[in-house]
């Protein structure tokens, strides 16, 4: 912002009128100012609030499909569960192969980060802000928890990779069957904790 010196008053009046003039080309700068800043910061605004919930719309489809396959991952532990167990008490099954994989939905959370580090959330009105930290910090246990069931699920692999499973001592089937119960427990924490955030997901989309 640029003052020009004014030539020196004569009159009061004149005083007046300069220190007027000046003060009008200050507040008028000021508010020039203000406005710039003021469109910048609803810009900043308006693209987090579009990447948040771009991101949150792909974290719901990517969520979706993790939980419609819920059913089955339960069904093939369930299945190798019955297998140990049979060996264990009658050494003899009607199961001969079972499966232990896993499929692990990636939910981002780069753009709500992005509009922390931006200072656009603050610029947001409260209940919005509120409204995004419920989802994310939600969206934040689920992740913890299908890191607890990989966890689970690793432990129980290398003994389910040991062979012929009718070969295998007692012991190893004990603590397959020990990991695989496990296993189930923490998937069902999991998909509660899924539908919980589908939910929240499903809400924030209401709200649009």
């Amino acid at each position: 912002m640029d003052i020009h010196p004014h030539p020196p008053a004569h009159s009061f009046k004149e005083l007046l009128v300069q220190l007027f003039t000046i003060t009008l080309g200050v507040l008028i700068a000021l508010g020039l100012e203000g406005l710039v800043e003021w469109q910048h910061h609803r810009s900043l605004v308006r693209e987090a609030r579009e990447m948040i919930d771009r991101e949150i719309e792909d974290n719901r489809k990517d969520l979706g499909g993790e939980l419609a396959l819920m059913s089955k991952r339960k069904q093939d532990l369930g299945q190798a569960f019955q297998l140990a167990d049979e060996l264990l008490t009658t050494k003899q099954s009607q199961i001969h192969e079972f499966s232990l994989g896993m499929q692990l939905a990636s939910l981002d959370d780069a753009s709500w980060r992005t509009a922390e580090r931006t200072s656009a959330l603050s610029y947001m009105a409260y209940e919005e802000v509120k409204k995004y930290s419920g989802v994310y910090a939600l969206q934040e246990l689920f992740v913890a928890q299908q890191r607890l069931v990989l966890q689970r699920l690793s432990a129980a692999l290398p003994i389910s990779a040991l062979g012929d499973p009718y070969k295998a001592q007692a012991k190893d089937l004990e603590a397959f069957r020990t990991h695989v119960l496990a296993t189930v427990g923490e998937l069902t924490v999991e998909e509660q904790l899924g539908a919980q955030l589908l939910k929240a997901y499903e809400e924030v989309r209401k709200t649009k």
